[in-house]
């Protein structure tokens, strides 16, 4: 098997969305390591993993249904147009399956993060029909993109472990989350910022610049990085290890010279800090693991 072979298998893994689902599942199949568990699988890593699929191809079914509904005529649907809706609507049946697994606070705590994601995300004119999601407002999106990945990826797990309330280090633990997701969701701003401003999206970098929206990033990375000292505090070095590894990486991407702003691959090694971040927090478990337990 050709190394290109091999790149073009990986890059079409990236935009089908697939890695940022692992990635989305694998955060929270680790999350109960940062407050000093053990990673155990749950129903909560299967739901969250069909879901964010189902969220970010998305755009993909409106556009499909918006296309659909404005032809009087009965349109001729590709092949690959009908193995898309099959497998979303097999995805969808399994964010079912998953989410009746979960506990009820779960389950309904999970639904407004979704909710949350719809207020973002959905944008489109089906006939008469208009919808405008807040991403227009580039400050509400990225609020809104932070706090419910440090929902679904820190505070639900908490939940699902059974934590009685909200202790100080999940709060913390949900701040330095939405720092990092906040800080590498810039760049992508800055990529679409012709675009944006061509649809009227009022993003960060069409209003502050591209060189603001990457010093923004910064400081993002330099709380999340001062945040993980609670680990260090704590006597977890592994998991003082792991965030440093993952905001090094991140820093590196977002301001290093070395790589093409408009190539996608660029952008896949972003969406890839959270998949490394799973597996530093991983490896960090086999370790612990291995040394506490017999």
């Amino acid at each position: 098997m050709s190394m290109q072979y091999l790149r073009k298998c990986l890059l079409l893994f990236y935009q089908s969305q697939w890695l940022i689902a692992f990635a989305a599942a694998g955060l929270v199949y680790t999350a109960p390591i940062a407050w000093g568990e053990h990673a155990i699988f749950s129903p909560l890593v299967g739901l969250v993993f069909f879901a964010t699929y189902l969220e970010y191809k998305l755009s993909r079914l409106v556009l499909f249904w918006s296309h659909f509904s404005v032809i009087t005529k009965k349109p001729k649907i590709k092949g690959s147009d009908l193995a898309f809706l099959f497998l979303y609507l097999l995805c969808f049946c399994a964010t079912l399956f998953f989410l009746n697994a979960v506990s009820t606070s779960v389950r309904y705590v999970f639904l407004v993060s979704a909710g949350l994601t719809l207020l973002y995300s959905v944008s489109f004119t089906a006939g008469s029909l208009q919808l405008k999601g807040l991403r227009r407002f580039g400050f509400i999106k990225l609020m809104l993109i932070g706090v419910v990945w440090s929902i679904v990826s820190i505070l639900l797990p908490a939940m699902q472990s059974g934590m009685d309330g909200m202790q100080l280090k999940i709060v913390v633990l949900c701040i330095q989350r939405c720092c990092f997701i906040i800080a590498i969701t810039l760049p992508f701003d800055v990529r679409d910022a012709l675009q944006d401003r061509i649809a009227g999206v009022n993003s960060l970098p069409i209003r502050w610049g591209n060189g603001m929206a990457r010093r923004l990033s910064a400081v993002l990375l330099g709380v999340y990085v001062v945040l993980a000292f609670m680990h260090l505090f704590n006597g977890a070095f592994l998991l003082f290890a792991s965030d440093i590894v993952v905001a090094a990486a991140a820093a590196y991407l977002i301001f290093s010279p070395a790589f093409k702003r408009d190539s996608e691959w660029y952008y896949l090694y972003l969406d890839a800090t959270l998949l490394l971040l799973s597996l530093c927090l991983f490896f960090a478990n086999c370790v612990l693991r291995n040394v506490y337990i017999p």
